[in-house]
Parts: C-alpha cells; sequence; structure tokens
C-alpha cells in the first residue's frame, strides 16, 4: 500500500506541473495593449524584453536553418526584426519607452496582443530617402 501512494506523487506532481503550465501560458498569451497600460515599470520591462529575445532568438534560427530563398514572408519579417534589433543595441529602459509611445500613440489598437504590439514599435522601418537610395 505505502509503495502504491509512493508510486503515485510523481504522476500527480507532473499533472499538476502540466495544469500550472498551461493556466500561467494561457494568462502569457492573453496580454493585450489594455493590459500593458496596468502593467508596472518592471513589469513592462521584463514583458518587453522577452517579447525581444523571443523574436531575436527565433530570427536567429531561421536565419540559420532556412535559406533567404525559401523564407516566407513572415519568416522575412522575424529576421529583418533580428538584425534590426542586433545592430542597433538599446537598453530595456528604451526598448520600453518606444513601446509605451507607441502604445500611447495607437490607442486603436489597444485591445491587440501585446507581442505584436511590440514588434510593431520596434521593428525597423525604412526611411524614405533610404527607399530613394535603393532605387539609385
Amino acid at each position: 500500500m505505502i509503495e502504491s501512494a509512493h508510486t503515485r506523487w510523481p504522476c500527480r506532481a507532473v499533472l499538476l506541473g502540466c495544469l500550472l503550465v498551461f493556466l500561467w501560458s494561457s494568462w502569457a498569451g492573453a496580454v493585450t495593449g489594455n493590459d500593458w497600460r496596468a502593467m508596472s515599470a518592471p513589469a513592462r520591462t521584463a514583458y518587453v524584453t522577452g517579447v525581444v529575445d523571443n523574436f531575436v532568438d527565433v530570427g536567429t534560427a531561421i536565419r540559420t536553418l532556412v535559406p533567404a530563398e525559401k523564407r516566407t514572408a513572415s519568416e522575412k519579417m522575424v529576421v529583418a526584426f533580428e538584425e534590426c534589433i542586433s545592430h542597433t543595441p538599446r537598453p530595456p529602459s528604451q526598448l520600453v519607452a518606444i513601446v509605451d509611445k507607441y502604445i500611447k500613440d495607437n490607442p486603436a489598437n489597444w485591445h491587440g496582443r501585446m507581442s505584436g504590439l511590440v514588434f510593431e514599435a520596434l521593428r525597423c522601418r525604412e526611411t524614405p530617402a533610404a527607399a530613394a537610395r535603393k532605387g539609385e
């Protein structure tokens, strides 16, 4: 009897752990611009740092594993984001300030997923002058 109860504990612990991960990931995936506005400064910094780290890691993986001519439009956008962030390193406080400004300037998007809003706020955009130079 003791042996049976003892062997059930690891199974229950694994199930409990899976449930907690599921519940946490459900909340983490649901962060919107409205949620962002209610976050504390340290939470905003942690959130932006995590999103940027993930986009950079995925961009690096895509660049390493997928030949440029075979990349989808989405993959190209993530690689461009990774290259932009890598070429213009900024401290987390500056990244958060950029995201804060983007959120403040775009209230129509507050209902959207925050990870996408971070991407939009921080991605490099080609200036008209740079586009004109490319065309020469």
